[in-house]
């Protein structure tokens, strides 16, 4: 492990960070070379900005959500978002605060959407209450903490279940494990969800 930890090192030290991969194996670039330079900013202001981002990005979400995305204390968490108040929208939902940003514009479409996420999907890594993703199904399927460690289907913004892949020569099985039962629509959704994910590595998938 010597090795990785020498380059675990030089990564926290800001000397190198993760390059682009070569077939399977990492590779390491220098960070100053990688990364463009940017301006230095004030501890307030850099906490404002780190806030903006995420609400845009991940909104709507509550001040725990970022709390828990940044790592940041209450106090940091709460200077970044009251320095970007003015630029987001709140709502009260059941009692909790919910900022997003104000660019958001609704989107209406009757006929059901789908991904296949996988694990450690920033979708549901990004927030610190996940209830809301699997609103309608019980929590005795999983516990909502282990969404996190699964591959999941998305359906409509919600979980309604996981799913696997196995590879066999130049094909792909997809095995699903769906929480609750669905029309055609919603099922018609999902494959074409698998088939996508099939042709983005180019192969045929058995769903």
């Amino acid at each position: 492990m010597r090795g990785l930890h020498i380059l675990h090192r030089l990564a926290l030290e800001g000397v190198i960070c993760f390059g682009p991969r070569n077939g399977k194996q990492h590779t390491f670039v220098l960070l100053d070379e990688w990364i463009p330079k940017t301006k230095i900013m004030d501890r307030d202001k850099a906490l404002g900005e780190l806030a903006l981002r995420y609400f845009d990005s991940h909104g709507p979400s509550t001040l725990q959500d970022f709390r828990w995305w940044s790592g940041l204390t209450d106090s940091d968490a709460r200077i970044g978002l009251d320095k970007n108040k003015s630029k987001l929208v709140s709502e009260d939902i059941n009692n909790q605060m919910y900022w997003f940003s104000n660019k958001i514009k609704g989107i209406y479409d009757s006929y059901p959407s789908s991904q296949l996420l996988p694990n450690f999907d920033e979708y549901i890594v990004g927030y610190k209450d996940r209830s809301h993703l699997v609103n309608g199904i019980s929590n005795n399927k999983m516990e909502l903490n282990e969404f996190i460690f699964n591959p999941t289907i998305i359906l409509n913004g919600e979980i309604v279940g996981t799913w696997k892949r196995t590879f066999k020569e130049n094909k792909i099985k997809i095995l699903l494990n769906q929480f609750k039962s669905l029309n055609n629509e919603e099922n018609r959704a999902i494959k074409e969800s698998a088939a996508s994910y099939g042709n983005s590595i180019r192969m045929h998938v058995i769903c």
